[in-house]
């Protein structure tokens, strides 16, 4: 049976009113969960009322305010950088342990662990692992072939914290890594973590000049990996296509184009907007697939989806001949 939006809304208030009753009675790592869940459902039951749900009920509701005492919450709201998911959120999840033994007690510490631990959360660090992974394996059979070192190109790629974990940086089979972002602030932080290891290198590029194939970014060809993990979630489909071609055309013959994108199936997404206001374009994998239609089909060699193992993102490979 359709629900109408006076029942969502009186649904939506009823359930908030609970949970800030169950919060206020120390049960907040249930209280939290269970609103994560709730805001999912009421997303799903009413997709074209959803912005108004939040506007007259959860953003008014006092249950808003515990919320924003949860320090990644806090930051995706107030987007000091100007948008939700920069990248010292995504520290905020890789170091989610260290952050919530160190630096957080009481109900902000359960808050902020609630958050930190549902699938979405768990898919960033995934997704970290997955392009360490791709650069270590394609850096090994490069050396198995007799083949010059990897070289890489990533695309707003925040603090670049995947280099971390790549043992291709460490043990030289990586001739060249270079990163591209239009945060100033996320380039120094590269630059001085990498300041001994002249392979890590720095460009304050934007999608805008990629696509115009701007002067800034002629030189920028031949490589043997190029990906970009977080930025294709902010792009409409125009764009993602012009950029997916550019992209690709700076693969090297045999090089590969690594795309990630969230799925629309993730568990987590009504609170990321309701109560952080972080706003992602989802794809599915026929979304992602056809992105593949952007680059000249005589020049791929092949086009490969995978998900990650909690479903929630979308991995593109495609292969330039």
């Amino acid at each position: 049976m359709d629900i109408t939006y006076d029942q969502l809304r009186q649904d939506c208030q009823r359930t908030l009113d609970d949970l800030q009753q169950a919060a206020s009675n120390g049960l907040v790592a249930a209280a939290m969960s269970s609103l994560i869940d709730r805001t999912d459902e009421w997303r799903r039951q009413a997709p074209s009322a959803w912005r108004q749900l939040i506007a007259d009920v959860v953003s008014r509701h006092p249950l808003w305010r515990l919320a924003e005492a949860c320090p990644m919450t806090e930051r995706a709201r107030n987007k000091p950088r100007g948008y939700a998911g920069d990248a010292v959120m995504m520290d905020l999840i890789y170091d989610s342990e260290r952050v919530a033994s160190e630096q957080l007690s009481g109900t902000t510490k359960t808050i902020f662990k609630t958050v930190t631990d549902f699938p979405t959360c768990a898919s960033v660090e995934v997704r970290r692992r997955v392009i360490a992974g791709r650069i270590d394996a394609l850096a090994q059979a490069r050396r198995d072939a007799g083949q010059p070192a990897l070289r890489l190109l990533s695309l707003a790629c925040g603090h670049a914290r995947e280099l971390d974990l790549a043992q291709a940086l460490a043990d030289g089979s990586l001739a060249q890594a270079v990163m591209c972002d239009q945060d100033g602030a996320s380039l120094a932080q590269i630059q001085m973590r990498h300041a001994a290891n002249p392979a890590v290198q720095t460009r304050p590029l934007t999608v805008r000049q990629f696509i115009a194939n701007a002067r800034e970014t002629r030189d920028l060809q031949q490589f043997d990996l190029v990906y970009s993990a977080g930025l294709y979630d902010y792009l409409e489909e125009p764009v993602a296509m012009r950029l997916t071609r550019s992209l690709f055309e700076r693969l090297a013959p045999g090089g590969q184009l690594l795309l990630a994108n969230y799925h629309p199936d993730n568990r987590g997404t009504g609170y990321m907007e309701s109560f952080m206001d972080w706003w992602l374009i989802y794809r599915d994998d026929a979304e992602m697939a056809a992105l593949a239609l952007a680059v000249p089909q005589e020049e791929l060699a092949s086009a490969v989806l995978e998900r990650d193992p909690f479903g929630n993102v979308v991995y593109l490979t495609l292969t330039r001949r």
